[in-house]
Order: C-alpha cells, then structure tokens, then sequence
C-alpha cells in the first residue's frame, strides 16, 4: 500500500517541479488512487479475515473450514480479488464467509454496495445499460450490465421495505363511528 503512496506522491511532485500536461496528471492521479484504493480494500478485508482466524472469541461456535478462497467484488476503484477463510458453525451446520458477513455482501455478491448505490443514483436519471456504463469513467473495469442495474435497483427497493416500511399499527381502545341517515 505503501508503494502506491508513495507513486501519488512522486506523479504530484513531478508535475509540480515539470509543469506536465494538467489533463494527463488528472488522469494518471485518478488511476494511482483507484490503485491505492483496491489496495486498502484488499488490506483490510483480508486483515479482519485474519482477525477472525486468531481471535475464537470474535467468532463463538465457528471452525474453520476452508482457508483462502479467492473472491472478486467490483467496487467505485474497480475490482477488488481478497483471500477469505470459509467457516462452519458447530450446532447449526450453517457454513459462512464470516469476513463477507462483516463487509454486508451476500453469498453470492458480485458489486459492492457503494457501486450499487451509484448505479441506483444513475438509473434515476439515465437507462439501465447508461447507468451501468457510468461508473466505468471512474473506475476502468466497473462496467455492469442492464440487468445488473436492474437487480441492484430491486435489492435496494427490497431491504427498504424490509427495515424501515413496517411499522407497528397503533391500535386504539375504542373507535366511535358517526353516520348520517340521509343516505
């Protein structure tokens, strides 16, 4: 990580010292910290998985399973390969990616929820297949399908519904009722 610190600091100080071209340096600062972005996701991911691996009392009733299953997850810096571990609990049998948990993807998640979020932004105001194009111009490589946008729009719909659309009915004791004859 440190490495490609250290790339940032030497790009601005050369077009500092050099006077480069404006547009190439923001292209290349953009690239360098996509970098060190995939970089620290990767750290830190792959540091609380090693976290759980060492600590038993951060993990009560899971054994490990399997050690360094590789996964992909696309990301606003493009995409992210980590190692994890996979455990199993020792009363129920469920088997787990303890460390996915952690991060908020589901067994099969493929994007990132802060990608999600900035393609459900985007598909508000553009199409399906535009905004699943938009977030490649931030990050090389975070393309995704129409029907991806589509997916990532339903999930969103779905967990709010889950969490915040029920609430507890307020019941009354007694309900008075007024008609009218006329009718």
């Amino acid at each position: 990580m440190w490495t490609s610190f250290n790339r940032i600091v030497e790009s601005v100080l050369d077009a500092m010292e050099k006077g480069l071209d404006y547009v190439s340096f923001e292209e290349n600062l953009r690239e360098q910290l996509n970098e060190l972005g995939r970089v620290a996701c990767k750290s830190v991911l792959e540091a609380a998985d090693q976290r759980l691996v060492e600590r038993r009392e951060e993990r009560p009733g899971w054994r490990i399973q399997r050690r360094d299953d590789e996964k992909s997850i696309l990301t606003p810096f493009g995409t992210v390969k980590y190692r994890r571990t996979y455990f199993r609990h020792v009363k129920t049998k469920e088997c787990a990616y303890l460390v996915d948990r952690q991060a908020g993807y589901g067994p099969h998640a493929r994007i990132d929820l802060a990608l999600a979020a900035e393609i459900v932004d985007a598909a508000s105001e553009l199409s399906y297949r535009k905004s699943g194009e938009k977030p490649s111009r931030a990050a090389p490589g975070a393309q995704v399908s129409g029907q991806t946008v589509m997916k990532a729009i339903r999930g969103f719909d779905l967990e709010e519904e889950a969490s915040g659309g029920r609430r507890e009915k307020k019941r009354c004791e007694t309900l008075y009722v007024e008609a009218d004859e006329d009718h």
